[in-house]
């Protein structure tokens, strides 16, 4: 299987964040993918969507496309 995930919605860019700083997208997936512990990582994704949305206040939506067995 694969799994895809993109730091915004088809058709939208991602926002860069403050200069010197992760974007919102990547602070996110460093912070849950490091304390995953052995969650399932569509929740992680999830998690990591919604911190991302919520952070912009709905500017950016990250988006998953998975094929998995």
């Amino acid at each position: 299987g694969a799994v895809l995930a993109f730091a915004a919605e088809p058709g939208k860019v991602a926002l860069d964040g403050e200069p010197g700083a992760n974007s919102p997208y990547a602070a996110a997936l460093l912070r849950h993918l490091s304390a995953m512990a052995g969650d399932e990582f569509g929740m992680v994704m999830r998690m990591v969507a919604e911190e991302v949305y919520l952070k912009t206040k709905g500017q950016q939506r990250p988006w998953v496309s998975e094929s998995m067995r």
